[in-house]
């Protein structure tokens, strides 16, 4: 069975500052997943005062139903065919 190449695009949160808090920035991230059609996951603030060494040192993770991942680089690749796919249910997953 051949498996098909997917297209990607790359979803980067900006770093906290003054204006907005890492809790701010993934709340405004999740919501637009939400729009996009992701139910299994989700940007968490990974806030560098606790010094977590689980993840890293990173300031965001991403978990969804495979597990919990450190985001190094602040983003994630996602399946472009899933997100902009038409109105039907296809087979695949988001990343």
């Amino acid at each position: 069975m051949e498996t098909m190449k997917t297209m990607d695009v790359w979803i980067e949160l900006q770093k906290p500052d003054q204006h907005y808090t890492g809790h701010d920035i993934c709340d405004r991230a999740n919501k637009m997943l939400k729009r996009l059609g992701v139910n299994d996951g989700k940007f968490q603030y990974n806030d560098p005062k606790y010094k977590s060494t689980q993840y890293g040192g990173c300031l965001y993770i991403y978990n969804n139903d495979c597990g919990i991942s450190g985001l190094e680089d602040n983003g994630r690749w996602f399946n472009l065919n899933y997100f902009g796919r038409d109105h039907i249910e296809i087979e695949g997953t988001i990343s």
